[in-house]
């Protein structure tokens, strides 16, 4: 298992966003992995109107 987590947040800003990932090799050949997105509003350029855009995510990787 794996734990990710990334935040951005200048000094000057109050723009942020953290990422939370798990993944799990069930098998040789099968990955799941899933996890959390928080975005917090900031005066930032691309920040200022996604404070209510949280996501939610799983992933399916198979390798042959």
């Amino acid at each position: 298992m794996s734990f990710i987590i990334y935040c951005r947040n200048p000094a000057e800003e109050s723009d942020a966003f953290e990422r939370l990932q798990v993944e799990y090799n069930y098998t040789d050949h099968l990955t799941l992995a899933g996890g959390m997105i928080f975005y917090q509003s900031g005066d930032q350029a691309g920040f200022s109107d996604i404070g209510d855009s949280d996501r939610l995510f799983i992933e399916f990787k198979y390798s042959c």
